[in-house]
């Protein structure tokens, strides 16, 4: 029958103990290490080299993603847009069903845009990040009655 290890039982050393010794045994060449394997791997391999393909590709992931937030908010506009010159300049297309769902597609937008903001801050992108989305992402004006657009 085994016996059943309890955490307790495992003695717990502080990471400033341990810190040491790892880069003692597996970031030092000087030193040669009792594990052969691990001699053999980093003669052919380099860590750093590892994360920075890691660091790329996670760049890589966050810019794509950061691109389709910036994707969403612009065909929301444009979606707001066709409906906006539809109700201008079409006859008939200023009916209150069109206005509200012109109302809809800005919400939409906004929402978006606010989503885009919010994905830049968590990457970094904090200094002037309102301002500059703002500037980017331009919505529509409201339009409250038949061609009036409110500000």
């Amino acid at each position: 029958m085994s016996k059943v290890v309890s955490t307790s039982d495992i003695p717990i050393k502080p990471v400033s103990q341990l810190v040491p010794k790892l880069q003692k045994n597996h970031l030092s060449d000087a030193e040669p290490t009792a594990s052969a394997y691990m001699d053999a791997m980093r003669k052919l391999t380099d860590p750093e080299s590892h994360v920075k393909t890691i660091e790329e590709e996670l760049q890589e992931t966050v810019a794509a993603a950061l691109g389709k937030s910036g994707a969403k908010v612009l065909n929301a506009i444009k979606e707001c847009e066709a409906m906006k010159e539809k109700i201008e300049n079409d006859e008939g297309g200023a009916t209150d069903e069109n206005i509200a769902a012109y109302e809809e597609l800005r919400k939409k937008a906004y929402h978006f845009r606010w989503e885009l903001t919010i994905h830049r801050q968590a990457c970094g992108f904090v200094s002037g990040n309102y301002k500059l989305i703002e500037e980017l992402y331009v919505i529509p004006p409201r339009i409250d009655k038949v061609n009036e657009v409110v500000k």
